[in-house]
């Protein structure tokens, strides 16, 4: 029905996902009222949301949207909370985050399966990283993912708690604006 008569070529609907027309702001400001717009319940939102944030824990950087994609559409949930939830997981907070998945999976290996102890270089580089995955996976791939999906479902209660309340918080003023708007067209 909002369809364009002659719909954009692929070349132009590409560039437009690395650099929109209109815009980064309008774009944002255009998301989050679509997100404030969502027909679904406040829990569902906040449960994606949720397990959005929590899926940065696991350590497949490039992956990531693809898993909680994945993920909401199985339980689903909204995707698009879900998307944006996953932009907990950034620059700043991926290292620290990674390297918390990777120290508790090395703990739980050590103390649950006994698998015996192997530090990571601290002058770690791509290569480094690469020469240690070829010589022995297991000690690293297996404490870091373990770590990982252990810490995202740790994490996931104090996360839907947060955005919880953030939600209804979100909800709650968007009654008030709609209600204090009736009372303005009631009064003229």
């Amino acid at each position: 029905m909002f369809k364009r008569r002659t719909p954009h070529p692929v070349s132009r609907r590409m560039l437009n996902l690395l650099w929109p027309r209109i815009g980064w702001m309008r774009t944002l400001r255009y998301a989050l009222y679509r997100l404030a717009r969502l027909p679904h319940k406040m829990e569902s939102t906040a449960a994606a949301l949720a397990a959005g944030a929590a899926i940065t824990f696991i350590p497949l950087p490039g992956l990531h949207l693809l898993l909680i994609i994945a993920m909401c559409w199985l339980t689903r949930l909204p995707i698009l909370p879900g998307c944006i939830g996953t932009l907990v997981g950034n620059p700043w907070t991926l290292p620290p985050a990674f390297l918390a998945s990777y120290e508790v999976g090395k703990w739980v290996a050590q103390t649950v399966m006994t698998v015996p102890e192997r530090d990571v270089p601290l002058d770690l580089t791509f290569a480094n990283f690469m020469v240690l995955l070829k010589a022995d996976p297991v000690y690293l791939i297996v404490p870091w993912l373990g770590g990982g999906i252990l810490l995202s479902l740790l994490s996931f209660p104090v996360f839907y708690i947060l955005f919880a309340m953030a939600v209804r918080q979100g909800h709650d003023a968007k009654a008030a604006f709609v209600q204090a708007r009736r009372d303005r067209r009631g009064q003229a």
